[in-house]
């Protein structure tokens, strides 16, 4: 396994593993802006792992697209989502077709932005949906009872995190609910089946109490 690292401005490092838990410094790569989250998959389908950044700054924004070369090495950057300073950036197949589509949290107008994948590193046009109060970082899960894949946002204005639930002709409804949690502003969230339920659930990870807090889905989430 390898790692790809951001730097505070405008660069990103790789660093390749010697498989003995050791790594070695490869590649860096100008990102133009600063990347605030990143994403590794196979864009494109040529089996190569891609790398995707959330790149904003006062004068640029967008999401950098690195095709991988398979030797360790990128191709020059494709910019998706100009201008809407994207923040938390997350991969997921969200329509189930088989490809990787991108979801994003913007730093402007407290918005969610999907992009779907058409499977050859390309992307439509990226679709806004509602996304709450500062929204901070995003996971993915199916969070009711239907097939379609969900998302739940943490809200960096407020102590809580929202389910934004999908809707059977492909939009947003948003918010399903809010849920305020314990231990201050949510940090980070992830999603799974923690209990072997079938379900997912969330974990979120916030500043004041330095606490996990695991939220259980049965019809609703409990603490």
């Amino acid at each position: 396994m390898d790692a790809a690292v951001t730097l505070t401005f405008d660069k990103m490092e790789l660093y390749m593993g010697t498989g003995d838990g050791y790594f070695k410094k490869g590649e860096t790569y100008l990102t133009g802006s600063r990347s605030f989250s990143g994403v590794t998959q196979d864009f494109n389908g040529d089996g190569r792992l891609d790398i995707a950044l959330a790149a904003s700054s006062s004068n640029a924004s967008s999401i950098r697209l690195f095709m991988g070369n398979g030797d360790g090495t990128f191709q020059k950057p494709k910019r998706l989502a100009d201008k809407l300073v994207p923040l938390a950036l997350i991969a997921s197949d969200m329509n189930d077709d088989g490809k990787t589509d991108l979801v994003f949290a913007s730093g402007q107008g407290d918005n969610l932005y999907m992009l779907f994948s058409n499977g050859d590193g390309s992307f439509k046009d990226p679709i806004a949906f509602s996304g709450g109060g500062g929204p901070f970082a995003l996971t993915t899960g199916h969070f009711n009872p239907d097939k379609l894949k969900d998302v739940a946002v943490a809200n960096s204005r407020s102590s809580s995190f929202s389910l934004v639930i999908r809707n059977a002709n492909g939009n947003f409804r948003y918010p399903t609910r809010d849920y305020v949690i314990e231990g201050g502003t949510i940090l980070a969230i992830t999603s799974g089946d923690y209990n072997h339920s079938g379900m997912s659930d969330i974990a979120v990870a916030s500043n004041a109490k330095h606490t996990i807090e695991i939220y259980l889905q049965r019809r609703t989430f409990t603490r």
